[in-house]
């Protein structure tokens, strides 16, 4: 591909372009290993131009207005900056962009692979051909970040929902999971799939867990992260599961404490604690459980997942209004053409 002169004259001796990114008409977006280059090309009222943003960020963030996606590179001591893109392509530049950002950062290593990037508005999911980087919040990406690395994975499962499906993944004897929009669990689910069993050179999940710790050890107490919203920024929908999943990590294997009979006894008392029937403290033992405590938040959970469906519809229907303008005002553009 022939570069524009203005482009070539601002590379750095050596610097090699790694992805080249259409942006409508002639413009493009050269990513180097070190910087992200926007050339403009130019018009009747503009001259051509070249401007070069620094992968060095602390935040990247993304907005979007009715025609256009705005990237927000937010820099711990120079002036932050901005690129905007047809929404249309969003996805083509999120990926090289974001990838140069966590190798200019430290966050991969050299020669590790990005494979996909995934953006559900407040989740954002990054393949490598080593781990899955994860980010949860308002911005695409920031230092709260985590990292499982896909040596350690021992499961992978899925929980489907009404309006998205949660990916299960059992690390180091606890479960975690991120919930993808149901239009969009496809890609996920292949991409994830495909870059955790080349890694663990393995023909099926089924066999993760056999160099691994059995997964049958894993304590049934186990602490389940469950990683946030999932507004797609272009599939419009939601997160949810079914509404016993949350419960279900905590409830399937821990064995049912001592309940208390109508006459304030036990069916069953637990030596580890000295009781007996005669104590006439049934209700302090339930209480003090940690049985119990696990299973309390569950009610909560299930608010969280009523509201994130509700969310999905609101996303949904904002999408569709979005879609509906641009349709109208490229009518009107027709019209007035003509």
């Amino acid at each position: 591909m022939e570069l524009p002169g203005i482009v070539a004259d601002e590379l750095g001796e050596g610097e090699t372009i790694a992805t080249a990114v259409s942006l409508g008409g002639d413009d493009r977006l050269f990513v180097t290993p070190e910087c992200s280059l926007v050339y403009r090309a130019g018009g009747v009222l503009s001259d051509e131009s070249v401007e070069s943003l620094s992968h060095d960020v602390e935040r990247l963030t993304l907005s979007e207005g009715r025609r256009k996606a705005t990237f927000g590179l937010e820099y711990a001591v120079d002036p932050d900056r901005q690129l905007a893109v047809p929404l249309d392509r969003v996805e083509a530049v999120l990926q090289p962009l974001l990838a140069a950002v966590l190798r200019a950062g430290g966050v991969t290593t050299p020669g590790e692979r990005v494979h996909r990037v995934f953006s559900f508005s407040e989740l954002t999911l990054v393949v490598t051909d080593e781990r899955l980087f994860k980010h949860v919040g308002a911005a695409l990406w920031d230092d709260d970040h985590e990292a499982i690395p896909f040596d350690v994975v021992t499961d992978l499962s899925y929980e489907e929902g009404s309006v998205a499906t949660g990916v299960v993944l059992t690390v180091d004897g606890r479960v975690e999971r991120m919930k993808t929009p149901n239009d969009r669990l496809p890609e996920v689910r292949e991409v994830v799939e495909s870059a955790l069993l080349a890694a663990r050179d393995a023909d099926s999940v089924a066999d993760l867990g056999d160099d691994t710790n059995d997964a049958s050890t894993v304590d049934p107490g186990a602490a389940v992260a469950d990683f946030g919203g999932v507004d797609a920024l272009d599939a419009g929908a939601d997160d949810t599961t079914d509404d016993a999943s949350p419960a279900t990590d905590t409830d399937t294997d821990a064995p049912e404490p001592a309940r208390p009979d109508a006459h304030g006894t036990t069916e069953e008392a637990n030596p580890s604690e000295g009781w007996s029937p005669t104590d006439g403290k049934a209700d302090e033992t339930e209480t003090d459980t940690p049985f119990t405590e696990s299973v309390a938040p569950a009610p909560e959970e299930a608010l969280q997942e009523e509201l994130a469906e509700l969310r999905a519809a609101v996303e949904r229907q904002n999408e569709l209004l979005r879609r509906h303008n641009d349709a109208v005002e490229r009518l009107v553009e027709t019209l007035r053409e003509s």
